[in-house]
């Protein structure tokens, strides 16, 4: 199994696991694997430690029969595979991890093209500031473009590279044409 392929999106777009996936990995019984997240969810409870999430959800097994299984976030896989050893868990742990970080890494990129969608005032203002400064930004080469296009008569090529501000022979190389 590719090590990314362990990583998998939630509802809510969070990196996570499960632990049949987990047991696989670590060529462990899925029965044993859910036995140590069943005796790791009281001792946090009981220490009032928040933050590794264990979601009871269910898979399609053997005969279409629903079977238990967790699914988790980075907290709580890493809460559970610690007490996991050897040579095997510990290569599997630095690069299980590093999955995560890179699927965290790749979620929090900047997408280009994307619509963004304001969710209360403030950010309704702060992009409405940084949609105003492109404009601003962008609107010396609209007016060219505009120019350019609005021309009534023939003009010289020379003139239309003045007026997008490139050299009259920037096309050329060599004084051989490179359109």
């Amino acid at each position: 199994m590719d090590i990314k392929d362990l990583v998998i999106l939630n509802g809510d777009n969070v990196p996570t696991t499960t632990s049949l996936k987990v047991a696989e990995s670590f060529g462990k019984e899925h029965k044993d694997v859910m036995r140590s997240i069943r005796t790791i969810i009281p001792v946090l409870k009981a220490n009032e430690i928040d933050g590794c999430n264990f979601a009871l959800v269910s898979y399609l097994g053997g005969n279409n029969v629903d079977r238990p299984m967790y699914q988790m976030d980075r907290k709580a896989y890493s809460q559970l595979v610690m007490s996991f050893t050897g040579e095997k868990a510990t290569v599997f742990k630095a690069k299980f991890n590093n999955a995560f970080f890179a699927m965290e890494e790749e979620l929090n990129k900047p997408k280009e093209n994307t619509w963004e969608i304001p969710q209360t005032l403030s950010q309704a203002l702060l992009l409405a500031g940084r949609q105003a400064e492109k404009i601003e930004v962008d609107a010396p080469k609209v007016e060219a473009y505009d120019s350019f296009l609005n021309l009534e008569d023939t003009f010289l090529y020379t003139e239309g590279f003045k007026m997008i501000k490139l050299h009259p022979n920037a096309h050329y190389k060599d004084n051989v044409p490179t359109f």
